[in-house]
């Protein structure tokens, strides 16, 4: 991981996005910003899921960026994760829609998005 994931937005350079990757970025309490996650290739993004943390996914196929909300975060934490997404998704793309999702409550599309269930045709 770089030194300063907000380096590329800080200089107003938009990431780029692959249709087919998952971004994932872990918010940091302490800096009350997200980080950008590097994952492996052999990396289970469900993994990640954890009740203390809160990730954003942006996931370009859907034009959408989920907050997941773990179980154990602080209201300061949703709240502060809440207005930093919007920074991040108007670097990617302006239009994509921002979902929050609470830990336990996830939508069947969020599920086939992480490899957690399969999609039906």
């Amino acid at each position: 991981m770089t030194k300063d994931p907000f380096e590329i937005l800080r200089k107003g350079q938009i990431p780029e996005i692959d249709e087919e990757k998952l971004l994932v970025f872990q918010f940091n309490d302490q800096l009350g910003e997200f980080e950008e996650l590097k994952l492996a290739e052999d990396d289970k993004v469900e993994n990640l899921l954890d009740h203390d943390e809160i990730l954003l996914f942006v996931d370009s196929m859907n034009c959408r960026v989920w907050i997941w909300e773990g179980r154990n975060t602080s209201p300061r934490m949703k709240f502060i994760s809440a207005e930093s997404a919007h920074k991040i998704r108007d670097q990617c793309a302006f239009d994509y829609n921002i979902t929050t999702i609470d830990d336990g409550d996830e939508p069947i599309e969020f599920k086939i998005i992480l490899g957690l269930e399969l999609e039906v045709i």
